[in-house]
C-alpha cells in the first residue's frame, strides 16, 4: 500500500479506543492476505466475510482484495434462507470469521461446504 510507505505513522483508522497507523493497517491486511493463501483460498475465489462491524472486517476485506480474492460482505445476523440466498448467489469458496464463536446448526450446515478461515490474528501487533 503506497500510503503506508509514505505516511507510515499517520493514523489511518480509529475504532472505539484503539487506533491503527497506515503501517499497522498495511501489516494487518498483509496478514489477512497470507492467511487466506495459507488456508488454500485460491486467487479469484470468492471469500464470504461474515463478521460483525469491527476492524478485522476491514483488514480481511482489504487483505482479500489485495491478494486477488473477491470479498463478499455477508450480514453476520443472517441465517436460514437469507444466508442460503446470499451464499447461493455469491458463489464463495470460503468464509472468513474472526475468533471461534460458533453459529447455529442451520448456519453450520449452510457454511459447511466452504473452506473456513479463522482470522483472529490479523489485529495483533507487537
Amino acid at each position: 500500500m503506497l500510503r503506508a510507505e509514505t505516511t507510515a505513522t499517520v493514523r489511518a483508522l480509529r475504532w472505539e479506543d484503539r487506533t491503527w497507523t497506515y503501517a499497522e493497517l498495511e501489516a494487518a491486511t498483509a496478514r489477512a492476505a497470507v492467511g487466506l493463501a495459507a488456508a488454500g483460498v485460491g486467487v479469484g475465489d470468492h471469500v464470504a466475510l461474515m463478521m460483525r462491524n469491527c476492524p478485522e472486517w476491514l483488514f480481511a476485506w482489504l487483505g482479500a482484495a489485495r491478494s486477488g480474492r473477491p470479498a463478499v460482505a455477508v450480514n453476520a445476523a443472517l441465517n436460514g434462507e437469507g444466508l442460503r440466498y446470499v451464499l447461493d448467489h455469491s458463489n464463495p469458496e470460503s468464509s472468513a470469521k474472526p475468533g471461534s464463536k460458533r453459529r447455529g446448526t442451520t448456519n453450520a450446515r449452510l457454511l459447511g461446504g466452504l473452506c473456513r478461515v479463522r482470522l483472529d490474528g490479523v489485529a495483533r501487533f507487537k
